[in-house]
């Protein structure tokens, strides 16, 4: 038998509950420990999933091209800006070919944006990729 802080002895049956109660103590303090940890861990993954969500969906608005210009980038056509051009990449931007030109309307500023006929300047940036919500 052992004694306890205050002097009385335990006896076999008593320090075996005492022991039982101790890991019964130790298993529900890991449970909960264990819980907390699993809990963070899922915030911890839902964050990083979000995270990766809005970079691929950066990415992805980052490599658009054009249709249009894609197609005719691999006919080899003469029309197409000799620079890279803002519109380009731009949802808000339509490319079109005539029979015999390129041209380039943007949504955003209702203009022709882009006319192989004409020497006009390329937009090089633009804050119309800012509100693209397609």
């Amino acid at each position: 038998m052992s004694e306890q802080d205050n002097g009385t002895e335990l006896s076999a049956e008593q320090e075996e509950l005492l022991a039982e109660l101790n890991a019964s103590n130790e298993e529900e303090l890991i449970k909960e420990f264990l819980s907390e940890e699993l809990s963070q861990m899922a915030q911890n993954i839902n964050e990083y999933s979000e995270n990766i969500q809005e970079l691929e969906a950066k990415q992805s608005s980052n490599s658009f091209i054009s249709p249009t210009l894609n197609t005719l980038k691999n006919l080899n056509n003469n029309k197409l800006p000799n620079k890279d051009i803002a519109c380009a990449k731009c949802k808000q931007a339509m490319w079109f070919k005539t029979e015999f030109e390129l041209k380039c309307y943007c949504n955003n500023m209702a203009t022709l944006t882009y006319d192989s006929s004409d020497s006009m300047e390329m937009i090089i940036f633009c804050d119309g990729k800012v509100d693209e919500k397609i």
